[in-house]
């Protein structure tokens, strides 16, 4: 895409100010045309403005260390830019870690699966106390309400999580906010007052893979099971407040979008 079409495009749907609007047409287009993040690369591509590479990579590194960007406005433009599925679509909520010398950046992601791809909507860089740790409820929940104001509940399909995101309260306040949700468990999880891998050893037996719903954490939800290849766990253990069996294991697939994001 030209770099004025980009410049426009940016205009219409972002909230800043027209230097920085310039910033970051010119950064989203040098990193199409270079591939890479490296600074002085980019610096190497024409804006159109007639300046010297030194002065393009100062801008660059200005822009890095002064923009401020709207990030409703942000989420609704990569919205705008992905069809939405006929049913809503599909989210994935993960964390990374990245270290910068002896620093830990912890990130909570929400993403948007797009095909085979996840693209981050909203996020949050957890306090430097949990280094590599876990995320809290209190914080998801505020990454929730974030996601909010730019996607309403009513056009999520399901949010996708692996184990690290499994508890009362948080499982609560989603089916409050009318958002489904698809939750991997540990094999210890009580379902019926039996462990989970118990209940997924009863059901092959039986030659099933729906339970139907139990009272779980407090919810009536859905628990799905299917046999692993990975020999670090026998089953894949899912809760849904939305789906059950075969749609609730399939749909569970699109979360590894969020790991080739990572």
């Amino acid at each position: 895409m030209q770099l004025s079409k980009l410049t426009e495009r940016f205009s219409e749907k972002l909230k800043a100010n027209a230097a920085r609007i310039r910033g970051l047409s010119f950064l989203v287009h040098a990193l199409l045309i270079h591939q890479t993040v490296n600074l002085v690369i980019l610096s190497t591509s024409d804006d159109g403005r007639g300046v010297t590479n030194e002065t393009r990579y100062r801008r660059l590194q200005d822009f890095f260390l002064n923009a401020t960007l709207c990030y409703k406005s942000i989420g609704q433009f990569i919205l705008s830019r992905i069809p939405k599925p006929k049913q809503g679509y599909v989210l994935a909520m993960d964390r990374t870690n990245w270290k910068f010398g002896r620093k830990h950046i912890n990130f909570l992601v929400l993403s948007i699966i797009a095909g085979k791809v996840s693209i981050p909507l909203v996020w949050k860089v957890l306090p430097q106390k949990t280094k590599r740790g876990n995320s809290n409820t209190a914080q998801r929940i505020a990454l929730i309400n974030r996601l909010l104001c730019i996607v309403p509940a009513s056009d999520i399909e399901v949010l996708t999580m692996d184990r690290e995101f499994v508890g009362e309260k948080w499982f609560k306040y989603l089916d409050s906010k009318g958002i489904g949700f698809i939750a991997r468990i540990k094999m210890n999880c009580q379902i019926s007052g039996q462990r989970a891998n118990h209940l997924a050893a009863t059901l092959f037996r039986r030659h099933l893979a729906d339970a139907g719903q139990h009272k779980v954490f407090g919810l009536d939800l859905f628990f799905a099971c299917n046999k692993m290849q990975d020999a670090r766990a026998d089953y894949l253990l899912l809760l849904s407040n939305r789906c059950r069996g075969q749609q609730a294991l399939q749909t569970y697939r699109k979360r590894w979008g969020i790991e080739r994001l990572f």
